[in-house]
């Protein structure tokens, strides 16, 4: 089993809300965000919440907003669009960052000429990059169009650093610079760009992510059609002892108790590690309410390897039924596969 961060946010706001006044749904650390002053720039830019879509406020040109995810490795992964091309805009998703003038950028640029739009992944240190060195930046002309959402994907694992664009691998670098940085955050150019979800996770499988998800080199999007679904049954009047795994490392969401009666017994969910009974935990122990669905829900993020099984277990009073519905999440993927149990 794994602990690991991750942040996700929706803007779920009131419209003109202030960017740093608004929580993202959620984030382990609990830290919210920071607009500062872009490099070269003297004053701190203003980001506001629009349609549950963030953007630059009308006051600036620039913007550049970081938040605190404590991991140097992992990936971030936004859909981001410029709504009226006037002018030359771009927007893009920051990494490995210390503080405004030290962090990496994957950004993608409109221009008013169609063939001039483009995906670059750099790298800013003390305020400034060179654009011709390849060591600081690498650049690839793209076809976009205005008003369209496009997902932005970085991916950073040790020296190793890939930017990808609706799930394809557009550019890749390898650096040390700033390996060791670990807020992530949005920067854009002109106020007419938008950002609609930041989703950020820490890489404890590093090899995971070079597939850009599961290993099958494809990011499936929330309409993507694309689902993991798995499904077992089980209902009984006698004892509980259900041992389940998964075929892919996933996420332990909640699980769902139903008893048809009091119980003194209570219910016990212990992970069993495939590594061996040394490794194993017991995650829950106690009593349930009888009559209604009762959750129980980790208190921190619990993710565990391929292999690994949720033993849950829990000895019949005498004369009672049961229902269980376990939910997990395969990880880095946006789709959710349930293992239903009732």
């Amino acid at each position: 089993m794994h602990l690991f961060h991750t942040v996700v946010d929706l803007f779920t706001d009131v419209d003109g809300t202030d960017l740093e006044a608004h929580t993202p749904d959620t984030h382990m650390a609990a830290g919210g965000w920071d607009s500062l002053s872009y490099p070269g720039a003297h004053w701190a830019m203003d980001f506001k919440i629009v349609d549950n879509k963030v953007s630059i406020s009308d006051n600036y040109s620039r913007g550049l907003a970081i938040i605190d995810a404590n991991y140097f490795d992992g990936q971030v992964v936004a859909n981001v669009k410029c709504t009226d091309l006037t002018n030359q805009l771009w927007v893009g998703i920051v990494f490995r960052a210390s503080d405004n003038k030290n962090f990496w950028v994957l950004e993608l640029g409109w221009s008013i000429d169609p063939d001039d739009c483009w995906i670059e992944l750099r790298r800013v240190l003390n305020g400034s990059y060179n654009p011709l060195d390849p060591t600081h930046t690498v650049y690839k002309k793209v076809t976009i169009e205005p008003n369209t959402w496009y997902e932005l994907k970085a991916i950073f694992n040790g020296p190793s650093i890939d930017g990808y664009l609706n799930g394809v691998l557009q550019l890749s670098m390898t650096s040390t610079d700033h390996e060791h940085n670990g807020y992530i955050g949005i920067v854009g150019y002109d106020n007419e760009i938008g950002v609609e979800y930041v989703h950020w996770w820490d890489n404890f499988y590093g090899a995971m992510f070079k597939g850009g998800g599961d290993g099958d080199g494809v990011t499936p999007t929330p309409d993507s059609g694309q689902t993991d679904l798995q499904k077992k049954t089980e209902t009984g009047a006698g004892d509980l002892d259900l041992t389940t795994s998964f075929n892919k490392d996933f996420q332990l969401l909640e699980v769902w108790f139903h008893l048809s009666g009091q119980s003194s017994n209570p219910v016990t969910i212990t992970f069993d590690a495939k590594e061996g009974a040394v490794y194993d935990t017991v995650l829950f122990r106690g009593l349930i309410n009888p009559g209604t669905d009762v959750p129980w829900t980790p208190e921190a993020k619990c993710c565990f390897e391929k292999g690994d099984e949720l033993r849950i277990a829990w000895t019949n009073d005498g004369g009672l039924t049961y229902g269980l519905k376990v939910v997990v999440e395969g990880l880095f993927r946006w789709h959710s596969m349930l293992t239903e149990l009732e």
